[in-house]
């Protein structure tokens, strides 16, 4: 027994053979009461188990004094210490979503409706500095955590110091840049636990800066993982201890991968210290935690009991501590700090812009000084900073100065001036591809973006942009497009392939766009010159009554309106999607080779025609309580094009082949092969149903109907009808999905399969 230990025993024995003269001072006993210090250990999802510690201690009416935590102790001590309740703390380990907090990942649907065509699908992504490609350091950011830390603290918001919390609270992270523990008690808390848990080689490090130092922060566990003595400088006479960390000895056998042993050496200092720490604690608790590993986020409720039967053993010692103590003065659990609702923020400052205009980051916030906030406007801010892709990390915190006025700070990380992505692909209509995205901010002028798209295969394609935002809220974009995409367009008659025409399609167009409903709708208008082409040597494979040579350079207008609400543009579960597009034509001229059995060259001129399209998918997902990684995702769509009668053959609308399958002007429909059908108008309708059986296994079911006319006014007789079927499997992968179809129709009544695995953008946007 430890000499804290004693003494211990020495307090509650007196306590009840002198309980009589302890009543009859009220002061006396107030003063002698001792004080309770809690001590959490780091340990990854493990530390979850304090929660069921904490909750037995409530039970017994132990209520610490003083904490001190380290990591994932430093994650609940720091709630409870501000007034968390047992039921919040278990709602907050069982519910929260962590895959998504612990990742760089965004829900697509908070980007920006101009980014979000492309976005999540390039496997690897770099940056250029001083000239020189640097790829990104494998750690995670976890913006999400940052901010979901920042909502959960969200009642300290104008306290500084950590001693004024309900329990003074102190936490423990590790400078690298002085190799030394350093010890958080004032400041931002959601800034001092996000430091505390930063692991190595998972985490990237937080950057604190001040007045006087800066420091760069890790996982307090590196060398601190047990701050027993801390608390007890805090004041503590009696000390509990909850320790999830590391075994103190392990056996080769546990040490079988390189995870496990880069943890055990990452951690090494914080176990060597937790030994000599253990030695001051007067209660100490450990869980049998066998089996459970740091990143079992998703074990929840198994750890939270482990935490309980490890406490269950010490009940009854922790019951008399507990009597003993409230014979003293009875203490109830302190009362939480006031969460409310609205705070005035008297300065809004943006910390770390470099290359951002920053008048358009403040207007994009859009929070003025000595305005109220909440945390939601707060959050819904740093959404739309996100939604900008401009950013690696974006936090906040909120400070009172010696004035007494709140200043919120908004700390932002950008990304490099120049990123390149690269992605593959291969599938069984276009074989082996590369896709390409290079990106210059600031290009020739400031404030000046520049895009360029690659798609590289046998038949390739290209876009370059350039853009400018207008406006302080980001609202307006003018840009300058050009792009060009090649592809081949099968000549079918119903089943049979009588041979293929070369395509190409150029481009040129001088847009104005507006975000009009926040980031999720944008309306543009653009004159636009185009060239098509379709052409073919095989003139013995094509049907005589198809010219094996059109071209036509033409002039006109575009409109388009598009929304998108999708959580996932490839594999969404809940949101919508629909793109509208008006192309006006009034200059076309046509050239068509081969017309005739002469091969007479006809020339149409100033051939006028208006093409309308539009596309719609909603998705919905039911999840079930039993199967917590299985669910059912239904995705219902619709499509239609119309078109008058003077429509060029390059320009009709095309429909055949799988979603992953696609390129410029096609539209999806399973059963029929890319570019099947050919004609001049015509509606779908549709069903997807993905079937989850876990996170990255989907099994796929696919209906569709589609009726073409020659003619509008041949609404009821139509000159193909047909329905498709289709079944497969889909997989998540890091380099894009691999999906395995086979589809059928009811006209032609032939199978095909369609077969992908990687990225391949549908055509170049």
């Amino acid at each position: 027994m430890s000499l804290r230990s004693c003494v211990a025993a020495l307090v509650i024995a007196f306590v009840f053979n002198s309980s009589a003269a302890f009543a009859e001072s009220d002061s006396l006993s107030v003063s002698k009461r001792p004080k309770v210090g809690l001590v959490l250990s780091g340990g990854g999802a493990k530390g979850m188990a304090h929660i069921g510690i904490l909750k037995k201690l409530e039970e017994v009416g132990l209520y610490p004094d003083y904490i001190t935590g380290t990591s994932m102790g430093s994650i609940i001590g720091a709630l409870y210490s501000i007034g968390f309740t047992i039921d919040e703390l278990e709602d907050f380990a069982r519910n929260s979503d962590w895959l998504k907090l612990m990742s760089n990942s965004l829900d697509s649907k908070l980007i920006s409706i101009r980014q979000k065509d492309d976005y999540g699908w390039w496997p690897v992504e770099f940056t250029f500095e001083d000239y020189k490609p640097v790829l990104s350091s494998g750690m995670l950011e976890a913006p999400n955590l940052s901010n979901f830390f920042s909502k959960k603290t969200w009642r300290t918001a104008g306290i500084n110091k950590f001693d004024d919390y309900p329990i003074p609270f102190r936490c423990y992270g590790v400078d690298i840049l002085k190799s030394d523990t350093v010890e958080f008690s004032e400041g931002d808390l959601a800034r001092a636990i996000r430091g505390s848990m930063a692991i190595p080689l998972v985490f990237s490090p937080v950057l604190i800066e001040n007045q006087t130092d800066t420091m760069l922060i890790v996982d307090g566990g590196v060398m601190h993982n047990f701050p027993v003595t801390d608390v007890i400088k805090m004041g503590a006479d009696i000390v509990i201890g909850a320790y999830t960390g590391f075994e103190d000895v392990v056996t080769a056998d546990e040490m079988n991968s390189i995870t496990k042993i880069t943890g055990r050496v990452l951690m090494f200092g914080g176990v060597t210290d937790s030994r000599q720490q253990v030695e001051k604690v007067d209660y100490l608790i450990t869980p049998d935690l066998k089996g459970v590993q740091p990143a079992d986020f998703l074990k929840a409720d198994k750890i939270i009991k482990l935490g309980e039967d490890a406490a269950n053993e010490h009940l009854a010692e922790l019951k008399k501590l507990a009597d003993s103590l409230n014979a003293i003065e009875p203490r109830k659990r302190p009362d939480s700090l006031i969460n409310s609702d609205t705070i005035v923020v008297n300065h809004v400052v943006i910390n770390g812009l470099e290359y951002t205009n920053s008048e358009t980051a403040y207007g994009i916030i859009d929070i003025a000084d000595n305005q109220k906030v909440t945390s939601d406007m707060i959050e819904e801010a740093i959404t739309r900073l996100y939604a900008t892709l401009l950013y690696k990390s974006i936090y906040y915190s909120i400070t009172t100065g010696y004035d007494g006025k709140i200043t919120l700070t908004f700390n932002v990380k950008e990304k490099g001036l120049t990123q390149f992505s690269v992605g593959g692909y291969y599938d069984n209509i276009y074989n082996v591809g590369l896709t390409l995205k290079f990106s210059q901010r600031n290009f020739l002028w400031k404030h000046y973006d520049a895009y360029v798209f690659a798609n590289i295969n046998q038949y390739p394609g290209a876009k370059v942009q350039i853009s400018r935002n207008v406006g302080k809220k980001d609202v307006w974009t003018l840009y300058s497009k050009a792009e060009w995409n090649s592809d081949y367009k099968t000549i079918y008659d119903g089943s049979k392939r009588r041979g293929d025409l070369d395509f190409m399609h150029a481009s040129w167009d001088l847009a104005g766009g507006s975000r009009t409903i926040g980031n999720y709708t944008l309306a543009e208008a653009s004159p636009l010159i185009e060239f098509l082409l379709l052409d073919s040597d095989e003139d013995n494979n094509i049907s005589k009554d198809i010219p094996p040579y059109t071209s036509c350079f033409q002039e006109g207008i575009r409109l388009a309106v598009k929304h998108n609400t999708l959580d996932n543009n490839l594999y969404p579960k809940n949101g919508s999607r629909w793109h509208f597009e008006a192309k006006g034509i009034f200059n076309a001229k046509e050239k068509i080779d081969g017309y005739d059995d002469v091969n007479k060259n006809v020339v149409n001129k100033n051939c006028k025609y208006l093409k309308l399209s539009t596309d719609y998918e909603r998705a919905f997902t039911f999840n079930y309580k039993r199967w917590k990684n299985t669910s059912t995702t239904l995705v219902p769509w619709a499509a239609a094009g119309i078109s008058t009668k003077q429509i060029i053959s390059p320009d009709k609308f095309y429909l055949g082949g799988f979603e992953y399958n696609m390129r410029y002007g096609q539209t999806p429909f399973i059963g029929l092969q890319p570019n099947q059908v050919c004609t001049d108008n015509f509606s779908a309708i549709g069903l997807t149903v993905r079937q989850e059986f876990h996170t990255y296994f989907n099994a796929v079911l696919r209906v569709n109907a589609l009726a073409a006319y020659d003619e509008l006014t041949d609404l009821g007789n139509p000159s193909l009808s047909t329905i498709g079927l289709g079944a497969g499997i889909l997989i998540r992968t890091p380099i894009g999905p691999i999906c395995f179809m086979n589809g059928t129709d009811t006209n032609l009544q032939k199978d095909y399969y369609y077969f992908n695995i990687g990225f391949n953008l549908p055509y170049i946007k």
